[in-house]
């Protein structure tokens, strides 16, 4: 999924350009009394630009961290039920 021009920083009026892609998977674990157990995998991955069309994630940028951090907090809100989440992560 791509969005652009999204501000995504309350520190900031900057717009950014946003790619991101992910898989969520189930997979088997072990067996406990004849019961198979699963697990789940989630993965997400993300490539933002700044508007002059800059990496923000490239080493010297100021803003990796805090990207970064922004992220990894947001992805436990995601609706992983939503249906263009399902579509975009069961591509592969």
């Amino acid at each position: 999924m791509i969005w652009e021009n999204i501000k995504l920083l309350d520190s900031s009026e900057e717009l950014f350009t946003i790619a991101v892609s992910g898989e969520d998977r189930k997979f088997e674990t072990i067996k406990i009394n004849g019961n198979q157990k699963y697990g789940r995998l989630f993965y997400c991955s993300a490539i933002v630009f700044n508007s002059k069309n800059i990496d923000c994630f490239q080493s010297s940028s100021e803003l990796k961290d805090t990207l970064a951090e922004y992220f990894i907090s947001e992805v436990k809100y995601v609706d992983k039920k939503n249906e263009l989440f399902e579509k975009e992560t069961n591509t592969n």
